[in-house]
């Protein structure tokens, strides 16, 4: 079960204002994108705590299984993993995660393999769990550019 987050966590940089559900409703009316600091521990990968993560709001049908999502819920927000069985009329897809040093761009092909592989495999998500909680963030970070480049067929 995904970790409920409250508004507390979620910072809009551009309103200067934690995520409420009003506001979460009135951005993801918008066609633009906007950005979220989150202020959260032991999140979904690639997300860590304090990262900016960019979002593009999107119908609930719109979203490719595996794409990494920030929904409303009733007590909160959660991030997921879509599996194309979303009830809501809007989801926010995380398309972006910037954080000192490095950006992820999870519109990218292998992300997107990535994506697809921890929303299908339960052994896969707690492998990527248990490395992250076992690593530091930039022996993290080398692992997460080899698996990368090894998706994409580079060397």
């Amino acid at each position: 079960m995904a970790r409920t987050l409250t508004g507390d966590g979620l910072f809009v940089p551009e309103r200067a204002a934690p995520l409420t559900r009003a506001l979460f409703d009135e951005l993801t009316a918008r066609v633009a994108s906007f950005t979220l600091t989150v202020d959260y521990r032991d999140l979904p990968p690639p997300l860590e705590e304090l990262d900016l993560v960019t979002l593009r709001p999107c119908a609930a049908t719109a979203v490719p299984g595996g794409d990494l999502v920030l929904r409303p819920v009733e007590d909160g927000f959660v991030f997921t993993r879509e599996n194309g069985t979303a009830p809501e009329d809007r989801l926010a897809r995380v398309t972006r995660v910037e954080r000192p040093g490095s950006c992820i761009d999870l519109e990218r092909g292998p992300w997107r393999m990535i994506g697809r592989l921890l929303a299908s495999h339960a052994a896969v998500r707690a492998t990527w769990a248990a490395a992250g909680r076992a690593c530091s963030s930039s022996v993290r970070a080398r692992v997460e550019r080899a698996w990368v480049s090894r998706a994409s067929g580079s060397t």
